[in-house]
């Protein structure tokens, strides 16, 4: 029984701890944090220090995920540099269309290479005065699932290529209807027309992507942790507690068996 006691106990935090705890190293400003590659004449490989010497943009936008389109996520002044302006400088080659958005967990994003260009949508460093922990990709009047989360990969293709969520059948054209910003999905093809694309290049097809130094990564259903998506942390607190619980009645069952041999033993 001593041996159970001492094990709750030093489990106790883990059970009773209503967060668990994540340390974030800290990323020297000068370290490349982002990269334009792909149909592009200029790749552009920057660092924060690189995107805070670049022309500054503010916009006040609100994020709302279509899963409670009435309760806006956050919103605020998003201060960073315009997505645009990124594109001006990587030089898109002719035949680039679409533009692929990456982060390390697999989560992507796309819009075409026309509404990349429309100079609304910002690469945000800063919300509210205060430095955001990772790059925020900021698309005032789009649902969440535009709105990918520290996004450290951009390529430009000459395919239709479809982000997590667009491959699961959201629209690629997330704009909200309304003036409210809590409106409906549109319908694909409301607010722009795509030019005819080729098919996305399967694992035997010869088109691979000119001048991009990594291929696209692959991204499935499950991999979700764009912004849209807030439970992340809730669902990992959950497992923990499960394997903490199930560790402690293991114990308890093997520490009942040591003192029912010891009896018999004492007997």
């Amino acid at each position: 029984m001593a041996a159970t006691i001492i094990i709750l106990t030093a489990l106790a935090p883990v059970i009773l701890s209503p967060k668990i705890p994540t340390t974030h190293a800290q990323t020297p400003s000068s370290a490349p944090i982002i990269t334009v590659t792909g149909l592009v004449n200029d790749p552009l490989n920057l660092s924060l220090s690189d995107l805070k010497a670049m022309p500054q943009t503010t916009e006040y936008a609100v994020l709302c995920c279509v899963a409670s389109p009435g309760t806006p996520l956050q919103e605020g002044d998003w201060t960073g540099v315009s997505l645009s302006y990124l594109l001006q400088l990587a030089a898109p080659s002719a035949d680039a269309v679409k533009v692929a958005l990456f982060a390390p967990d697999d989560y992507s994003t796309d819009f075409s290479v026309q509404v990349a260009m429309q100079g609304d949508i910002l690469l945000a460093y800063e919300k509210d005065n205060l430095s955001l922990s990772s790059l925020q990709l900021v698309v005032p009047d789009n649902w969440g699932y535009k709105w990918i989360t520290n996004p450290t990969q951009i390529q430009l293709v000459n395919y239709d290529f479809l982000g997590t969520t667009e491959s699961e059948g959201y629209p690629d054209n997330a704009t909200i209807a309304g003036s409210d910003g809590v409106g409906q999905v549109a319908q694909p093809g409301s607010q722009f027309t795509l030019p005819t694309l080729a098919a996305a290049p399967t694992s035997n097809s010869s088109a691979a992507l000119t001048g991009s130094p990594s291929p696209i990564p692959t991204t499935t259903p499950t991999q979700r942790s764009a912004v849209s998506n807030p439970n992340t942390q809730q669902n990992k607190m959950g497992s923990y507690i499960i394997v903490a619980i199930a560790a402690t009645a293991a114990c308890a069952v093997t520490s009942a068996g040591i003192l029912v041999t010891w009896k018999k033993f004492k007997k």
